[in-house]
């Protein structure tokens, strides 16, 4: 793995330049691909033609996905993130914006039975809205802008961008499982003051990590697809009330 990532070469941006392929790398008689940036379109039946190796990509991945790994997945069309804006790739991950829906958590004595659920409305109050205040200590459901898909063989962790945990806001650890796609759901829980928040911001960042081998089950739970918020599965295919 050392080896591999010593061989990388420093990509130099060509603008206005046709190339829609990434350009290939040739290390220890094995073809990697150098991730183009984003504003150069991919030509996937390109990158086939010049021979890429999937398989010789992800054997130069590190456990995290650096920035060219997710470049590189991208371009292979192995990674979905859309839509996609190129200030959404990090160092090592995923910078995810947040979206206009929200779904806040009543105070309520009414008990929640998982087998007799009830209605949403009364547990949440949803709604969508270009300004979001989450209040002292509330709990609310929100979700990303983006809508991704992961392969078999990655899973990602979600963090609360350091500048929003520095408010005092924070957000339970969540996986996201091998082979999940859609728009993620988060659960925010308020600060001791409150804190406004602007759909479209950078909110999370994904960590995506590489498994050592691809699951065998890849993810095919109920919120696969899904989009805004989703609610816990118990309610069914009932949706939130707007």
């Amino acid at each position: 793995m050392d080896k591999c990532m010593d061989n990388w070469l420093e990509y130099k941006a060509r603008p206005q330049v046709r190339a829609a392929s990434p350009r290939l790398l040739l290390v220890s008689g094995k073809v990697y691909e150098q991730a183009l940036p984003l504003s150069i379109p991919g030509d996937r039946e390109e990158v086939s033609r010049a021979g890429a190796s999937l398989h010789a990509l992800k054997g130069c991945m590190g456990l995290i996905l650096s920035d060219r790994d997710i470049r590189g997945l991208l371009a292979l069309g192995e990674l979905v993130v859309e839509p996609l804006d190129e200030e959404v790739i990090r160092e090592n991950g995923l910078d995810l914006r947040l979206g206009r829906e929200y779904c806040r958590f009543k105070r309520t004595n009414r008990v929640l039975d998982p087998r007799k659920p009830g209605e949403p409305s009364e547990f949440y109050d949803c709604g969508e809205a270009d300004e979001i205040v989450v209040q002292p200590y509330e709990h609310i459901l929100l979700h990303t802008i983006e809508y991704i898909k992961l392969p078999p063989y990655i899973a990602g962790l979600v963090n609360l961008r350091s500048t929003w945990a520095r408010t005092g806001i924070y957000i339970p650890a969540t996986v996201v499982d091998a082979g999940f796609e859609g728009q993620l759901t988060i659960e925010v829980v308020g600060s001791s003051f409150p804190v406004k928040l602007y759909p479209g911001d950078r909110f999370l960042h994904l960590v995506l990590v590489r498994l050592n081998t691809p699951a065998e089950k890849p993810y095919q739970g109920t919120y696969k697809g899904q989009t805004g918020v989703r609610l816990p599965k118990i309610f069914g295919a009932k949706e939130p009330s707007m």
